[in-house]
């Protein structure tokens, strides 16, 4: 998975988590750049990745990226592409 494909991955997880189409996201975007972000829709929002991705991220992990950018790196090195 390259970068982009992570990128427009994670947006298309994003936007069905929050049943909202019209959400954009940047390398740069965080949890507060999203209405409704809690614990609750970030437990859905990851399971949803993990799915589209075929990957799993431990749960020690999955609370622990700073902004979209990182977990989108972070997709990139365990699906081994760049």
């Amino acid at each position: 998975m390259t970068q982009d494909e992570a990128l427009q991955t994670v947006q298309r997880a994003l936007r069905l988590t929050f049943s909202d189409p019209d959400i954009e996201v940047t390398r740069g975007t965080t949890a507060d750049d999203i209405d409704g972000w809690d614990s609750l829709s970030h437990a859905v929002f990851m399971f949803r990745l993990e799915k589209y991705c075929g990957v799993r991220v431990p749960s020690s992990l999955a609370s622990s990226f700073r902004d979209i950018g990182e977990l989108v790196d972070y997709l990139v090195q365990l699906t081994g592409e760049n």
